[in-house]
């Protein structure tokens, strides 16, 4: 949305205030003229408000986006929506084994998939934070009791929450389908918290002096999931994928472990390590560790295995488009690249969720188990 829809409030406001306020005592009917105008010029600051709210934080940028109609330039939707899945508290740690069976006893003998949260222990890290796994019907299917099951781990973007992959991304219904429709083999998502000092914004990194939330992503989170599920042996059956601050998440962690992972997918995501009011200085005023955290940088560096990218970017989506631009330069063969460029969309769940479509088919092609 452009700014002129803020120079039209913001004169709508001033207009009806100006008027509201030379009126005040003229004329009949007093008491409906005052309230008539001042109801109008809050709806206009509110409206107001709202625009330059999205102008800075790219929620919306057209108002086909901000009412949910098809320029036809997004894929499909998924109908059905997930149910939220209440948040454990840590009293509700389960250990690995006993988290598993409590899934399967959910799942009515392999009929349908499973969404259950728990509470991961940070021993590598010392961070416990929650945890949301999708596990599909057919790994407690008793014809695949001895098969092994690719692993997404996914990411949210800031500020966010389990939910933002549950409910806004619809991960459970979406997967169900595309499983069903043979586009993916059958996965294991899961999606842990990711911010341990709130409001701090972790951006998933092991901070200089602070919170190591990269180490608890990365190696507390699969630890966990190796223990409770058949998992993928290795790197060729894990990915990342995130949106936003997590499409960062997925391509930074993915190329600080290249032996654990072997694909990322970043949606509407960034690629370079920032500093700002809502990270603080997670970097310790060092330009090595601070580089060493972004794919930006880190990409061009081959003494690892290769690997393989999905991008998905919005070019009228400041946040995004820049840093996708500098990234796709960085990366090389024997590396994989495929990206989409979207010409309008927003910043938001409707967007990435669609997005997220093609990218879990593009996954469903590269993860073996």
């Amino acid at each position: 949305m452009s700014r002129s829809l803020l120079v039209v409030l913001a004169v709508l406001f001033v207009g009806i205030t100006a008027v509201t306020v030379i009126t005040w005592d003229r004329g009949r009917l007093k008491l409906p003229r005052r309230i008539i105008g001042l109801a109008l010029a809050q709806v206009m600051l509110i409206g107001l408000a709202a625009a330059w709210i999205n102008r800075q934080e790219y929620f919306f940028t057209s108002w086909e986006d901000l009412l949910g109609i098809s320029s036809g330039e997004q894929g499909p939707s998924v109908a059905q929506q997930g149910k939220p899945v209440p948040s454990p508290g840590k009293n509700q740690l389960s250990a690995p084994a006993a988290f598993a069976k409590k899934m399967a006893s959910l799942s009515d003998n392999g009929t349908h998939s499973v969404v259950q949260n728990t509470y991961v222990p940070g021993e590598k890290s010392h961070i416990s934070l929650p945890m949301a796994v999708y596990v599909p019907a057919a790994y407690f299917q008793k014809a695949n009791e001895h098969r092994a099951f690719p692993v997404v781990q996914l990411f949210s973007g800031y500020p966010g929450s389990l939910q933002t992959w549950l409910i806004g991304m619809k991960l459970q219904s979406t997967l169900d389908s595309l499983i069903a429709e043979g586009k993916i083999p059958p996965v294991i998502a899961e999606v842990a918290g990711q911010y341990p000092s709130p409001p701090r914004d972790s951006e998933c990194v092991n901070a200089a002096g602070g919170d190591q939330v990269d180490t608890f992503l990365t190696t507390d989170v699969p630890a966990y999931l190796k223990q409770a599920f058949r998992t993928a042996p290795n790197r060729a059956g894990w990915a990342t994928m995130g949106v936003s601050t997590g499409g960062f998440c997925s391509a930074n962690l993915a190329l600080r472990h290249p032996t654990e992972y072997a694909a990322s997918v970043s949606i509407g995501g960034y690629f370079d390590a920032i500093i700002d009011d809502t990270t603080g200085d997670l970097y310790g005023g060092s330009a090595a560790l601070r580089a060493a955290n972004s794919p930006v940088h880190t990409a061009q560096l081959h003494n690892r295995p290769a690997m393989s990218f999905y991008l998905f970017a919005i070019k009228d989506d400041p946040s995004s488009y820049p840093s996708t631009k500098r990234f796709i330069a960085a990366v090389h063969a024997p590396d994989g690249l495929t990206y989409v460029i979207q010409p309008k969309g927003g910043h938001n769940d409707d967007v990435w969720h669609n997005a997220s479509l093609p990218a879990w088919e593009w996954l469903g092609k590269i993860l073996r188990a």
